[in-house]
């Protein structure tokens, strides 16, 4: 499938501005020593750079930007009723830590919101905008890929018998609200609860690399939709089995399998906006469960178990929804623990200068 011309021209643009790009992104990091500001700055830089990419390549132009901001208020007005939760969870929190007595967290904590708040709509902005850049066209390889790592089966497969004892409300309950909490406000919670400087922004500058370097690099160069709408977008029927099992009443009914069908549909840009857009490889969700499963090991033994558990149940609810080929939660394990094991070792992402030495442009 050959690209429109525009398109090549925009990539050919990404691409020779990338080092431009890094170098001022590393210059706003630099203004101020905290973790927390250093992930608002690169935060914001990154909403302007992916409205701008979405105004370019979107069907609707810069139109779309205005249309997503509606529909941002509509979601919001959807997920007030979890409004007094939340608030009351932070409220706690800043009483338990008696961070409200230090200005200095109070500070770093509202940069740290601002940084989520930005960064989520940026990273909706740039996946909505990923197939007006470059067609899906990795699944066939990563289908093929599944079968030989599972010894000529899918893996799917292999733990079909998980799938009535885990039962749709946990894996609905861990996969898409539990997992919300640590790659939504993940970065809040730490800058309140934790006392380490240090650890904050090495966690804070992983937390930006997961996201954007899986979900936005690796997507894009390797776009893929998934095993549940591979048949869709192939006209296959490669996985008709496991879309047989999707379709049963229970799993339709289920918020996962409601989600799934709401992801199809908006994938129409007449339909789009925060939230909506379908990559697979590599997942995100086993990314950001992989990075929250090495930061409780590290903060406590006692906290080992239950991040070791968050993270299994992830790569498990990955492949049983049908979203993800299992290869895809292997790849965000992979690079997510070589990430993070390097910046231990190197200690090059602190607090204080220089924090941002081993993030290199590729070239």
């Amino acid at each position: 499938m050959c690209l429109p011309q525009f398109n090549k021209i925009l990539v050919a643009h990404i691409l020779s501005y990338k080092r431009l790009s890094f170098e001022i992104l590393k210059g706003m990091a630099f203004m101020h020593r905290t973790g927390s500001a250093r992930f608002m700055y690169i935060s914001v830089f990154y909403g302007v750079f992916c409205a701008l990419l979405t105004s370019l390549v979107h069907p609707k132009g810069a139109f779309f930007l205005l249309q997503a901001a509606s529909m941002t208020e509509g979601h919001w007005k959807n997920l007030w009723k979890y409004m007094p939760i939340l608030c009351l969870f932070v409220g706690a929190a800043f009483v338990y830590s008696r961070a409200y007595l230090d200005k200095e967290r109070m500070r770093d904590a509202l940069f740290a919101l601002t940084g989520c708040l930005v960064f989520m709509w940026a990273f909706s902005m740039f996946k909505m905008s990923m197939p007006y850049i470059l067609p899906y066209w990795a699944d066939p390889m990563f289908a093929r890929f599944d079968q030989i790592l599972h010894f000529g089966t899918d893996p799917w497969r292999l733990i079909e018998p998980l799938r009535a004892p885990l039962g749709t409300e946990l894996m609905d309950y861990v996969y898409l609200k539990l997992w919300a909490w640590p790659a939504v406000v993940g970065p809040l919670m730490l800058v309140i609860f934790d006392r380490d400087p240090e650890r904050v922004s090495r966690y804070l500058m992983l937390f930006l690399f997961t996201w954007i370097f899986l979900g936005n690099v690796l997507a894009l160069a390797f776009l893929s939709v998934g095993p549940v709408y591979h048949d869709r977008l192939l006209e296959a029927d490669t996985f008709a089995a496991l879309n047989a099992v999707l379709n049963s009443p229970e799993e339709r009914a289920s918020l996962m399998g409601i989600v799934r069908e709401w992801l199809w549909v908006v994938k129409n840009p007449d339909y789009q906006g925060v939230s909506s857009g379908i990559s697979a490889f590599p997942s995100v969700h086993v990314g950001v469960a992989t990075l929250s499963c090495f930061y409780l090991c590290e903060r406590s033994r006692y906290l080992a178990p239950l991040g070791i558990l968050f993270l299994v149940l992830i790569l498990l609810g990955s492949v049983l929804s049908g979203l993800h080929y299992a290869v895809d939660g292997y790849a965000s394990f992979l690079v997510v623990s070589l990430a993070w094991f390097f910046t231990r070792q190197t200690g090059r992402v602190s607090d204080g200068s220089g924090s941002l030495a081993s993030l290199r442009p590729l070239t």
